[in-house]
Parts: structure tokens; sequence; C-alpha cells
């Protein structure tokens, strides 16, 4: 009980406090992504799809939010980190290529929240393998988090 308090301060904080944000992925997932029970997850569970370059993960950012890393620890496929633009359109942000059955942590690049519409997308590659996994995702605005 106490640890998903814990959770539920961090999450509810969201960006934009000095400490990083640590969002458990199976609380924001995206499309068709479906939570799964998964021993080695951090927290238990994980998102997954098994499709080619769908959603995992959709995450709102706060207005005023400053300048902030995106990190995943994700497995079972690559995963990309992208966003829509106030201006219109979409923007990839950055790639993890790893895609193997050990969990990686990735640091997937920097988002101005100023330049986009308030979304944050994780996708997943599942083509070819077994489903894409992403077990937790933290937003640091620092830029000085390490796994």
């Amino acid at each position: 009980m106490q640890s998903s308090l814990f959770l539920f301060i961090i999450f509810a904080a969201g960006v934009g406090a000095a400490e990083p944000v640590i969002v458990e992925a199976e609380t924001s997932p995206g499309g068709d992504a479906r939570v799964v029970v998964v021993a080695d997850a951090l927290a238990g569970k994980v998102i997954e799809q098994d499709k080619a370059w769908n959603p995992l993960f959709a995450y709102a950012i706060k207005a005023g939010t400053p300048r902030f890393t995106v990190w995943a620890r994700h497995r079972n496929g690559p995963v990309q980190l992208k966003t829509t633009l106030t201006a219109g359109g979409q923007a990839e942000i950055g790639w993890s290529w790893a895609g193997g059955a050990t969990w990686t942590w990735a640091k997937l690049g920097e988002i101005e929240p100023a330049a986009i519409s308030g979304l944050i997308i994780i996708r997943g590659d599942a083509s070819g393998g077994p489903a894409t996994q992403l077990d937790q995702v933290v937003l640091d605005e620092k830029g000085a988090w390490k796994p």
C-alpha cells in the first residue's frame, strides 16, 4: 500500500517537478496496447503490443512544463518516441533499436513542451517477434537521471 501511494504521488505531481517523474507504463497505455502481469517488471506489470509500429504509451504533458528528457525501459523490440506538434504534423524524437529479451533502459530524447501539442507517444515494433513490452518511463527535466 505504501509503495502504491508513493507511485501515485509521483505520478500525480507530473512533469514540472524538480525530481524526475517516474511513470509506470501500464498507467498510460496508448492505442491497443494491453496491460499484462510480468514477474520481472519493476512494478509487476507492463504494457505490450504485437504489431508493427503501433502506440504502446501515450502521456499528456502539463502546460508550462520545462524541457525534459525521456527514458524508457523496454524489451522484445525497438521503440520510438514521437509527439504531435502545435504547428501540425508529428515529430520523431528518438529511437532505441535494442530488441532482445533483456530489459534495456534507453534515453529516447529531449522534448521541448512549447513545441508540442501536449502529448508524447512511445511506439513499439513487434513485427517478426514477441510482443514489444514497455515497463517504465522516466521524465527528467534536469537531464541528469541515469538508470
